[in-house]
C-alpha cells in the first residue's frame, strides 16, 4: 500500500504545514538525523519520517529508525483533535526506541501555533478571512462538543439503558466488598495459623 502513496507529495504538504508557524520550522531542522517510523495497524501504513536540514521526507518503512510509533487510526484522530493529549496515555500505542525523541516531537507538534487567519488573509482579504476563521473555530466548537456530549450519552446508555457497564457507585461498592473480603480471608488464614 505504500508504493500507492505519494511520498514526495506528503513531505512537501507536510513541510509547507510546518513552515506555516515560524517557531516551530527550526526545532524541526533541529532534529536533522532523527529517523522516526510510524505504523497505522488499520490501515497496514508503514512509513517513517526522516528529519533533515530541508524538513521532513517520508520513505518506506525499514528497521533503521531512531524511535517507532504504532497506533490505529482512531488513536491518530484523537491526538490530531486533541493535541495535548500524550500517546502514552492512549490505548492501542506502542512506542519503540527514543521515547525522548518521542516527546520532543509531540511537544513541538502541540505547540504550533498557526494564524491561518492571516493566511487566509493574504487570499480573501482581512474581513473575509475573519469571518471564515470564526466559523471554523465555531465548527470545531461545535464538533468537541458534539464528541464529548456522544461521550456521556454513550457511558449512560451502556450504565444505564442496557445495564452492561456498571456506575461508578456500583465500581465503589465493589471495591469494598473485596476489601472486605481480603480482610475476612486475612482474619480466617490467621486463625487456622493459630489453631495448628
Amino acid at each position: 500500500m505504500i508504493r500507492e502513496i505519494p511520498l514526495r507529495t506528503m513531505a512537501i504538504a507536510c513541510n509547507q504545514y510546518l513552515k506555516a508557524d515560524p517557531q516551530t520550522w527550526p526545532k524541526i531542522v533541529s532534529l536533522d538525523g532523527k529517523v522516526i517510523a510510524f505504523s497505522l495497524q488499520n490501515w497496514h501504513l508503514n512509513l517513517k519520517a526522516v528529519f533533515t536540514k530541508d524538513g521532513v521526507e517520508f520513505k518506506p518503512q525499514d528497521n533503521k529508525f531512531d524511535a517507532k510509533i504504532k497506533l490505529t487510526t482512531e488513536t491518530l484522530l484523537q491526538i490530531l483533535t486533541n493535541p495535548s493529549t500524550k500517546p502514552t496515555q492512549l490505548k492501542g500505542v506502542t512506542i519503540q526506541g527514543d521515547l525522548h525523541l518521542m516527546q520532543n516531537i509531540m511537544e513541538i507538534m502541540q505547540a504550533m501555533d498557526i494564524d491561518w487567519e492571516e493566511k487566509i488573509s493574504y487570499i480573501t482579504g482581512d474581513i473575509l478571512a475573519h469571518e471564515i476563521s470564526k466559523h471554523i473555530r465555531n465548527t470545531r466548537n461545535i464538533i468537541k462538543n458534539a464528541i464529548g456530549s456522544v461521550k456521556l450519552n454513550m457511558a449512560d446508555y451502556l450504565q444505564e439503558e442496557i445495564r452492561i457497564l456498571p456506575s461508578k457507585n456500583e465500581i465503589e461498592s465493589f471495591y469494598q466488598d473485596i476489601a472486605k473480603l481480603r480482610d475476612d480471608v486475612a482474619r480466617f488464614q490467621a486463625k487456622l495459623n493459630r489453631s495448628k
